[in-house]
């Protein structure tokens, strides 16, 4: 506890920037040094305005890569990631962010290009694009067509391959026909 008189600032003089650099939380430093979080918080704006933490916590490093703690979780379970444990904490430095980062990126699998990470798509921009160009809906009535005689002709090749799939998606049908019904009453 800080004496009377004396500020915090001249008393923990260098401490309180050092905590915060290490990614200690404004609960943390106040707990070491005395005062409220909201003190801890003045004091680094008035006097320390430039120091930010260089190791966050997993939390907030999650925020900065965009996923979720559970999957910073299962990279360090793989061995993929190595951040720092300070108490019941793990902190990660700027370089443990890059890693995960880069641990975190995928990749699509037509072109190899890199999928954004907060998209939930499967493929890039590019190939997302080019599906929606080929896929049944967006074809062309010739294009539908030449589909409509490609599938007749791969069911005559694979008569028991068709009727499986065919008894799959009638039984899927009326389930969701039954859903819709229910949910209508």
């Amino acid at each position: 506890m800080a004496k009377k008189g004396i500020g915090v600032v001249q008393v923990y003089d260098g401490l309180i920037p050092a905590m915060r650099r290490e990614g200690h939380t404004l609960e943390q430093i106040s707990d070491r040094v005395g005062v409220t979080r909201q003190r801890v918080h003045q004091i680094l704006k008035k006097f320390y305005p430039d120091v930010q933490p260089i190791a966050l916590v997993e939390y907030r490093a999650a925020e900065v890569i965009g996923c979720s703690t559970y999957r910073l979780a299962i990279l360090r379970k793989q061995g993929l990631l190595h951040p720092k444990r300070v108490n019941f904490y793990f902190r990660y430095s700027r370089e443990d962010i890059k890693e995960a980062f880069l641990a975190l990126q995928r990749s699509c699998p037509h072109c190899g290009e890199p999928v954004p990470l907060k998209n939930q798509i499967k493929y890039c921009l590019k190939c997302s694009a080019d599906y929606r160009r080929n896929s049944y809906p967006f074809k062309s009535e010739e294009g539908k067509r030449k589909q409509l005689l490609a599938n007749a002709s791969w069911r005559e090749r694979h008569p028991e391959r068709a009727k499986e799939i065919a008894k799959k998606s009638s039984k899927a049908y009326r389930k969701r026909q039954k859903e819709r019904s229910i949910n209508q009453c």
